[in-house]
Formats: structure tokens, C-alpha cells, sequence
């Protein structure tokens, strides 16, 4: 795993969402980096989840949930500690806009190495391409309308 990618992503994206007020839950688990905010009778939820493997790479889940928690068939859980991919709502926001396209990562496919190009590239380049399509889950938040980056995890919610 990359801590370069780990800092770089820290230094640019937390304090970007904290601006935006969010709040990092804590402790922060070695797999998911989970941020929310309440927005009026919602509470919004973006998880950073790294690569289970150690790979340098990472993909952004969202969801959103009821302030008053989210009721599930084992009993009401507070929205505090829901995850992204609990609500109903769920989805993720890629680095390509084709399905074969998720993570935003560091490390090139082997297919790039098999052409000559090097194993890895700076680690600012994937927290710049998120930073570029971040903008919209707000737009998403604000208007319910996905961007190109952004896929549904739900069966019943479709792309339009």
C-alpha cells in the first residue's frame, strides 16, 4: 500500500469535506475512511475504501440516510453508524465513466506495464482525478441527478 497515496488523499480531500461540513468518523478503519454531515433531515455519508489487497488504489462510496437512523429488519440503527452501502441509495463515484473503470488508483493495470509505461504513477495524479469529479455527489445531493462518475449500487435505481 501506498502511503504516499494515503497523505496526499488525507491532505486534499479531508479538510475539502470538513469545509463542506463533514465530519471524519473516528476511529478511522485501515479499509474504509468514512465521513458525514447532517443536511436537515438527512445524513449524508462518503467512505473512502482502500484496496483490501494493499494495492495503491481507492474508490468513493455514497449514501444517504435519515438523521433519525435507518431502520433495517434487525432494529433501528443511528445514523451515526450506518454505512454507505446500507441505504437505499447506495452508490459509487469512479475514476472512468465505464463499468470496467472503479478505483482510482496509483498502481497501473498490467497491461499499461506490459507496454513499457511504469508501475506506478505520483501519487497526486488519482486524488486529482477524484478532486475533479467530486463535485458531483453534491449535485447528486442537491438535486438527485447522478454525474458520469457515479454509479448506483441499489437494483432498483437506474442510470438515466
Amino acid at each position: 500500500m501506498s502511503q504516499a497515496l494515503r497523505e496526499q488523499l488525507k491532505a486534499r480531500l479531508q479538510p475539502l469535506l470538513e469545509s463542506r461540513g463533514f465530519i471524519a468518523d473516528h476511529p478511522q478503519s485501515a479499509l474504509f475512511w468514512t465521513y458525514r454531515r447532517l443536511s436537515g433531515d438527512q445524513s449524508h455519508i462518503l467512505e473512502v475504501q482502500w484496496d483490501k489487497y494493499q494495492r495503491p488504489r481507492f474508490i468513493i462510496n455514497y449514501g444517504t440516510c435519515p438523521a433519525s437512523g435507518l431502520q433495517l429488519p434487525d432494529g433501528l440503527h443511528p445514523a451515526a453508524s450506518v454505512a454507505a452501502h446500507w441505504t437505499q441509495d447506495a452508490g459509487r463515484l469512479q475514476d472512468g465513466t465505464t463499468a470496467g473503470e472503479h478505483w482510482f488508483r496509483q498502481n497501473r493495470p498490467w497491461w499499461r506495464r506490459l507496454l513499457g509505461k511504469p508501475a506506478q504513477v505520483d501519487a497526486q495524479e488519482p486524488v486529482q482525478r477524484l478532486m475533479a469529479c467530486l463535485g458531483e455527489v453534491e449535485i447528486y445531493w442537491q438535486s438527485g441527478l447522478l454525474g458520469p462518475h457515479m454509479w448506483p449500487l441499489a437494483k432498483h435505481r437506474q442510470r438515466s
